[in-house]
């Protein structure tokens, strides 16, 4: 292949590795202020209903 081409692939790989633990992160941190635990879930856990 053209060394051109191994370096923009290689920089892609690393840019969409960066960019999924970035959003998880700030999932994460984001979800820790609606959740009732640690869970990191991003949604408040709700009772069961009607048992």
């Amino acid at each position: 292949m053209n060394p051109l081409l191994d370096q923009l692939a290689v920089a892609g790989i690393i840019a969409g590795a960066l960019t999924f633990f970035v959003v998880r992160f700030l999932r994460k941190r984001a979800g820790g202020k609606n959740c009732g635990s640690d869970c990191g879930c991003g949604a408040s856990k709700a009772g069961k209903v009607g048992r």
